[in-house]
This record gives C-alpha cells, sequence and structure tokens, in this order.
C-alpha cells in the first residue's frame, strides 16, 4: 500500500481527531448557549411574575442528559450523582409546572 492510498482509505473511516474535537467544542459551546437563554428566560419571567418553571425543567433536563451519558460512557460515580441530582430537580421542577403556583 502506498501513501496516497492510506490517506485515502483513512478518510473514508470517519471524522479526524481533530474534527472529533470540533464536534465536541460546538456541543459544549451550544449547551452553554442553551443554559444562558433559560436563565435569561427566567429572569424574564421572575420580573413579568410569570411562571418560570418549564425553562427551569429544560436547564435540569440538558444538564441530567449531559451527566448521566457522561456517566454511561465514562461510569465515573461524580457524573452518576449529579445525574441523579439534576434529574431529581428537574423532576420537581416539572411537578411545579403542573401544579401551578
Amino acid at each position: 500500500m502506498d501513501k496516497d492510498e492510506i490517506l485515502r482509505l483513512s478518510k473514508k473511516d470517519g471524522p479526524d481527531e481533530r474534527e472529533e474535537r470540533i464536534y465536541q467544542e460546538s456541543w459544549n459551546f451550544a449547551g452553554t448557549v442553551v443554559c444562558i437563554i433559560c436563565v435569561a428566560f427566567i429572569i424574564y419571567s421572575m420580573i413579568r411574575r410569570e411562571n418560570p418553571y418549564p425553562y427551569c425543567f429544560i436547564g435540569m433536563s440538558y444538564c441530567a442528559a449531559d451527566n448521566l451519558y457522561r456517566f454511561f460512557r465514562l461510569r465515573r460515580k461524580s457524573d452518576l450523582f449529579s445525574g441523579i441530582a439534576f434529574l431529581s430537580a428537574g423532576l420537581i421542577w416539572l411537578a411545579l409546572m403542573f401544579m401551578g403556583e
């Protein structure tokens, strides 16, 4: 196998490490944006004296999904505990949302 053939075959296998890092960074950036938007809507809802629970639920769901996914992939106990905490908080916000104020 010559050098060009090896390069051609390696590009067929999927994204390289640089692309993988860029994908990861984009997900991290997108998650940060989602959290900032949720906080902004929570503050806006509180100023208008409206129910902020849906935005709290969205934020907690994102954090729970992130931590639980990391736990299942990396098996770190800290991710499991924080994932369960965020999931519990999300369920509480969900219950408050349906119960009303």
